[in-house]
C-alpha cells in the first residue's frame, strides 16, 4: 500500500516491486489484480500521466514515447492510446516544433518517428 500512496505505478512495475521485498509471483499478481478492481492501480492512468509530464519537460517523438511506456510494462495498444491521446492537434505541433529545434529531420523522419502527417505538413 505504501509503494501505492508514494506514487502512480504500473501493473508490471508493482509486480516487479513486490517480488523483489519478498512476494511470490502468484501473491504479487493476486496483490495487483486486486487493486486494479479496486481503481488504486490503472496502467492507462499511468501512461496518460506519464506522457504529459514528460511532453512538458521536453519534446519527444510520439515512437520514442511508446516505447518507453512499453519498456515500464504498458501494453502496446495502452501506450499507443496514451500518446495519441496526449498528442492532440494543438499540443502536437508544439511537440514537434520543439522536436525539430534538436536537429534537422527529413519529412520522412518525422513521419518514422511516430509524428501525424497534418502535423508535418504545418512545418
Amino acid at each position: 500500500m505504501r509503494l501505492v500512496a508514494r506514487a502512480e505505478q504500473t501493473s508490471a512495475g508493482l509486480e516487479r516491486k513486490l517480488m523483489l521485498r519478498g512476494a511470490s509471483r502468484n501473491e504479487a499478481r493476486r496483490i495487483c489484480l486486486k487493486l486494479i478492481e479496486a481503481g488504486m492501480i490503472d496502467d492507462k492512468r499511468y501512461a496518460t500521466l506519464w506522457v504529459s509530464a514528460r511532453l512538458r519537460r521536453k519534446a519527444e517523438s510520439p515512437r520514442d514515447l511508446r516505447k518507453k511506456l512499453q519498456s515500464k510494462g504498458i501494453n502496446a495498444a495502452c501506450a499507443c492510446e496514451a500518446v495519441r491521446d496526449a498528442l492532440n492537434s494543438v499540443s502536437e505541433k508544439s511537440v514537434l516544433n520543439r522536436y525539430v529545434q534538436k536537429k534537422e529531420f527529413s519529412r520522412a523522419e518525422l513521419r518514422a518517428a511516430g509524428f501525424s502527417a497534418e502535423a508535418v505538413d504545418s512545418l
